[in-house]
């Protein structure tokens, strides 16, 4: 088949086309993995996602980091967040006050949430995210990360 007049057979102009452009913000609550944590490089082949480190059944469950999408909530607002725990963590929660809500577990070690905040009106003021990584059989770890609901 050969192209007609103008027409061209580089499918690169049509690619180009179609590109969109994105933007990215940067998050605001941001934690570094903890001190003597073995971070998988994605490098050896292994079948962990990358920033996961092995943990057995056995081991204690690790929170390696977490990123939020802020620290600043109002009701109604979308917030994302992004957890990456030990390997052998088998459930994320977050909560704030006497809501708890499960994190989804995208991979091994790493859960991400996305939700919209109820319209309702939450307490203003300073609170606290309890961020708890469970294994299955029910130990686990928390993290605080202080939070703030302004009306």
């Amino acid at each position: 088949m050969t192209p007609q007049s103008g027409a061209t057979t580089a499918p690169s102009a049509a690619r180009a086309a179609a590109v969109e452009s994105r933007s990215s913000t940067i998050p605001i609550a941001r934690d570094v993995p903890a001190k003597g944590v073995t971070i998988h490089d994605g490098l050896s082949g292994g079948a962990l996602p990358d920033g996961v480190p092995y943990a057995s059944e056995k081991d204690p469950v690790q929170i390696v980091s977490y990123v939020l999408s802020s620290t600043i909530i109002h009701p109604g607002d979308k917030v994302t967040g992004d957890v990456t725990t030990s390997s052998n963590a088998a459930s994320v929660t977050a909560q704030v006050g006497t809501i708890t809500i499960p994190v989804p577990k995208i991979a091994p070690g790493k859960f991400h949430l996305l939700m919209q905040l109820p319209s309702i009106p939450l307490p203003p003021g300073d609170a606290k995210l309890i961020i708890t990584a469970i294994r299955t059989d029910g130990k686990r770890t928390t993290r605080e990360v202080p939070i703030t609901v302004v009306l």
